[in-house]
């Protein structure tokens, strides 16, 4: 439930950054995906719907979308996925989920706190996940009301001297940036070979 101050951040500022994050997102996928590929695109409720709606509008590849109620019976043959959801702990659970359907761990993941209240949004506890789900390739995306910014991280799973690192670091994108190139070649391919078999695991 919206308290008063959450309603009126929600009508005030939300729909541009929000829609920035879908446009962001869309991005992101057209120019590191593979469009060979059928991209899952999940979400959670109607309630924060203004991201994926835009990326669906950007972002013109096959694409199978599902939400919390509604999940694909099928996604291991899926190796690229956009996640639109509004809590941390919702998400972990929810790629989590993806990975017990044997989701290809070794995919391409983009994750979207798709809501104006950062104190959902914590990168530190999305990567901690991640690390212990071992997925290497994930973005993450999440808005910063006061500014209208987005903020994006990833990170580098395997580090010298660490058996599996979990620490987030800012990359920077924006839907301004010359040709684009800022949005292009973010996902490293250096752990697909390595994690080809990752159900082994």
């Amino acid at each position: 439930m919206l308290n008063e101050t959450s309603s009126e951040i929600m009508i005030s500022a939300s729909p541009h950054v929000l829609s920035y994050l879908g446009q962001a997102a869309a991005k992101l996928a057209y120019y590191n995906f593979e469009w060979r590929y059928v991209t899952l695109v999940l979400f959670g409720t109607l309630q924060y719907a203004i991201s994926p709606v835009d990326f669906l509008k950007h972002y013109d590849k096959s694409a199978v979308v599902a939400t919390a109620k509604y999940r694909p019976t099928e996604t291991v043959s899926i190796p690229q996925c956009v996640i639109f959801w509004e809590d941390i702990s919702e998400i972990s659970e929810l790629t989590k989920w993806l990975v017990s359907t044997e989701f290809n761990r070794a995919g391409k993941y983009i994750i979207v706190c798709s809501t104006v209240d950062l104190g959902k949004c914590d990168e530190i506890s999305v990567f901690k996940t991640m690390a212990k789900l071992v997925v290497p390739h994930v973005i993450f995306l999440k808005a910063d009301n006061r500014s209208e910014e987005i903020r994006s991280y990833t990170y580098k799973i395997l580090q010298p001297d660490t058996c599996f690192n979990d620490k987030p670091v800012q990359i920077n994108i924006s839907l301004e940036c010359p040709n684009v190139d800022c949005f292009k070649a973010l996902f490293s391919e250096r752990m697909i070979e390595k994690y080809k078999e990752i159900g082994s695991f």
